[in-house]
C-alpha cells in the first residue's frame, strides 16, 4: 500500500525525480518519481521534457477488470507490465535481500522465456517466467530437460493469499518441474508447504542448475532438511 503522501501527482513536492528508473525495449531509459517518504517509485514518464507522469498502478491495469489468476502474457503491453513489475515493483520498491537468498532478475530472453502474469481484478500483481521442457538455448545441445520456473514474484500487497502455491500446483499437475537456483527463503517455504500437503508432487520438484539434466538437479523434498539447516530455517515451524 502506498504511504500517506503517495496520493496526488499534482503536488510534486512529495517526490524526487530519478532520470534512469526503467529501461525500454529499445534500450532507452525512462525517468521515475520516487516518494520522499517511503522511497518507492510511484510513477514514470515516457516523455523527458517536460515529463508526463503516469502512475505505475495505471500501467499495470489491464483492459478487463475481470482478468483473474495466472495467464500467459498475450502481447507487448503484457510484456511491458512484466518489465514494470520486475524493474520497479520488485527491484526498486521491494528490493531483494541477500540474507533471504533473493536476487535481482534480469531481462528475459523472449526466445526462451515464457512470461506469465498474475491478475487480480484486472491488475497485474505478479509474474513468473518459465523455460519449457525441450526449449533450446542457442544450440540443440543446450536443451532444457524439464520445464524450469526461472523467476517468480508476487507484489507484497497481495502476498499470503496462495497465489504462488496455486501456480506451483498447476505446473506440477502432470509434469516434473525445476526451480532455478538460488531459491529464495520465501519460495522454499512455499514449496515445502505445498509438498507437505501434496505427497504425489514430492518426486516431481527439483532444484536445478543449467538445463536440469542428469547431475544438474536434486530433489527438493529430499534436500529439505539439509537446505533448511544451512539457512537456519526451522522445519517444525514451517510445517505448523
Amino acid at each position: 500500500m502506498e504511504c500517506s503522501v503517495c496520493q496526488d501527482l499534482q503536488d510534486l513536492g512529495h517526490y524526487y525525480q530519478v532520470s534512469h528508473i526503467i529501461q525500454g525495449f529499445g534500450g532507452q531509459w525512462y525517468p521515475g518519481l520516487v516518494c520522499q517518504e517511503c522511497k518507492k517509485c510511484v510513477a514514470i514518464s515516457y516523455e523527458m521534457d517536460p515529463p508526463q507522469w503516469i502512475w505505475v498502478d495505471d500501467i499495470l491495469s489491464g483492459p478487463d477488470l475481470d482478468l483473474q489468476g495466472w495467464q500467459q502474457a498475450r502481447n507487448l503491453d503484457d510484456l511491458w507490465r512484466h518489465r514494470i513489475l520486475s524493474g520497479i515493483v520488485y527491484n526498486t520498491n521491494a528490493p531483494p535481500k541477500d540474507e533471504d537468498h533473493e536476487c535481482q532478475f534480469g531481462f528475459p530472453d523472449l526466445n526462451v522465456d515464457q512470461i506469465h502474469l498474475l491478475w487480480i481484478d484486472g491488475q497485474a500483481r505478479g509474474f513468473c517466467s518459465l523455460r519449457k521442457n525441450g526449449t533450446a538455448l542457442g544450440t540443440p545441445m543446450n536443451t532444457y530437460q524439464m520445464t524450469i520456473l526461472d523467476t517468480i514474484f508476487i507484489d507484497p500487497r497481495v502476498r499470503g493469499r496462495g497465489h504462488a502455491s496455486c501456480q506451483l500446483r498447476g505446473l506440477l499437475a502432470d509434469n516434473h518441474l525445476g526451480l532455478s537456483t538460488p531459491i529464495s527463503n520465501d519460495m522454499l517455504v512455499t514449496c515445502l508447504k505445498a509438498l507437505r500437503k501434496s505427497p504425489p508432487f514430492r518426486e516431481r520438484l527439483w532444484l536445478v542448475d543449467n538445463f536440469g539434466g542428469a547431475g544438474e538437479r536434486k530433489n527438493l523434498w529430499w534436500s529439505a532438511v539439509k537446505l533448511a539447516k544451512s539457512r537456519q530455517l526451522n522445519l517444525e515451524t514451517i510445517f505448523k
